[in-house]
């Protein structure tokens, strides 16, 4: 989110872009490798399960009964690939990390209450 507001401020700021769209995309991230990165950080305190992840068979063979498996189908597949050539060149724009923003956003959640607190008084929030 923090990329994507940078560009619509840089994108106030330029005279040359007209109503152009632009792809605010760092990069495409299966949710294994998002649940492999929080497990890293904060496993020591959260069970983080990705159990599901692991078996893709299952969620197709129980997509068509339940709804909650048919979305995570729908997220499941090849690496999605964007072309933020335009993003870079005419915006200017450089993103971020997206392991730093997923580990950031946890943090955040533990932060704003919407996840239980059981990180130690002295924890940090890890810097990639």
């Amino acid at each position: 989110m923090r990329d994507v507001a940078k560009a619509h401020l840089l994108a106030a700021q330029k005279s040359n872009v007209n109503g152009q769209r632009f792809l605010i995309v760092a990069k495409g991230q299966f949710a294994i490798e998002a649940t492999t990165l929080l497990r890293k950080h904060y496993g020591r305190f959260y069970t983080i399960n990705d159990s599901k992840l692991k078996f893709p068979c299952l969620i197709y063979q129980l997509a068509p009964y339940n709804e909650k498996m048919h979305n995570i189908k729908t997220r499941l597949g090849g690496q999605v690939t964007c072309d933020t050539t335009a993003s870079r060149e005419i915006l200017g724009l450089e993103y971020r990390s997206v392991d730093q923003g997923i580990v950031d956003m946890f943090y955040s959640l533990v932060e704003a209450g919407l996840i239980e607190n059981r990180l130690p008084r002295n924890f940090e929030r890890p810097k990639l």
